[in-house]
């Protein structure tokens, strides 16, 4: 038996008929389920979305599509929940029969997932990235479309999607607080762009009181930015080695300046002090990419709280979050520019 697992970055694209049941009898129920089918397919075509590099997840009152083609364009998930929201206002508007007329919520999310055998001996997906792309969709209200973390840092540098998003602080199952963005461009068919009811009436969000290790780790992002940007590729394993590297940086530098002098503490970096940071780079960008990336992943979200301090994944600081580091915790930005380590990756970029 083969027991290697296929990963592969996945893009999703999940959705449902919003108030599926509510006024509906079991006769219109399938009849929706057969046009949502439909549509999907249809939507699928015109995107050149290839019906053999995808899997199709059916919920019953919507379905995810996980994309597996990666010569497809970057924003292939975005545009084909567009496509999806334009075909189903288009068929509403041809049916008379408004038990039989529906509208779907289109989530958006893309992450490295494992490619699975189902009891019923089918392709699958198994991962965190299909768990939280229906998370994401569950934000969004009727016509709303919204995407998770990676995908608007992905997205949000392209001069196209540039300030069309807008941030909403969702909480989710198990009362988790995650950062899910809204697709806000003006000039779609059967978009709708206001704020999810349940968020509507929030309060403004308030800027988020960093943390002594918030600003270890955003300090290290900051002072190796040209190391980072020298080592980055994308959403590959080279950004997940970046993001356990820094970390465990910070988290090295936070514990020997706050543990009580009579407190032990083993660092959690790879290796010695002798290593530079390119051979702990090496080491980290050689770790079997399923557990690297899950490690990554776990980070990804116990950092997402400071979303508004990044510009691209959780790697590169924006100006404000430099702004906030400089106002607030200048001793610690300068404590982490003497680190020699640090000292050496930058006379070295």
């Amino acid at each position: 038996m083969n027991s290697e697992v296929e990963s592969k970055t996945i893009r999703y694209v999940f959705i449902d008929v919003v108030s599926f049941t509510e006024g509906r009898s079991v006769e219109a129920q399938t009849a929706i389920v057969g046009a949502l089918n439909a549509i999907t397919l249809r939507a699928m075509a015109r995107s050149h979305v290839n019906e053999t590099d995808t899997i199709l997840l059916p919920t019953g009152d919507g379905l995810g599509i996980a994309i597996l083609d990666q010569t497809l364009p970057h924003d292939i998930h975005l545009k084909l929940g567009l496509v999806l929201l334009s075909e189903v206002n288009k068929r509403n508007r041809l049916v008379k029969d408004s038990s039989r007329k529906f509208h779907i919520r289109v989530g958006i999310n893309q992450n490295t997932d494992n490619i699975v055998t189902d009891i019923n001996k089918r392709r699958n997906v198994a991962g965190a990235g299909v768990n939280l792309a229906q998370r994401i969709m569950d934000v969004g209200d009727a016509s709303n479309l919204m995407v998770g973390s990676i995908v608007y840092s992905d997205l949000n540098q392209r001069e196209k999607y540039m300030k069309s998003f807008r941030r909403i602080l969702a909480r989710i199952k198990h009362n988790r607080q995650i950062a899910v963005y809204q697709y806000v461009a003006n000039g779609h068919r059967g978009l709708i762009t206001d704020i999810p009811k349940a968020y509507a009436k929030s309060e403004p969000e308030k800027e988020y009181t960093l943390s002594e290790f918030d600003a270890f780790y955003m300090s290290y992002c900051i002072a190796l930015e040209n190391f980072i940007t020298k080592h980055h590729v994308s959403f590959d394993i080279s950004y997940y080695a970046l993001v356990v590297l820094i970390w465990y940086l910070a988290k090295d530098s936070y514990e020997q300046k706050t543990r009580k002098p009579y407190e032990t503490y083993s660092k959690k970096v790879y290796g010695d002090d002798h290593l530079t940071l390119d051979q702990l780079f090496k080491h980290y960008d050689s770790v079997e990419f399923t557990l690297i990336s899950d490690l990554a992943g776990f980070l990804y979200n116990k950092l997402s709280h400071l979303g508004q301090y990044y510009d691209h994944g959780v790697l590169f600081i924006n100006e404000a979050g430099k702004s906030k580091i400089q106002s607030e915790f200048p001793n610690i930005l300068s404590l982490v520019e003497q680190d020699e380590k640090v000292q050496k990756a930058i006379l070295s970029s």
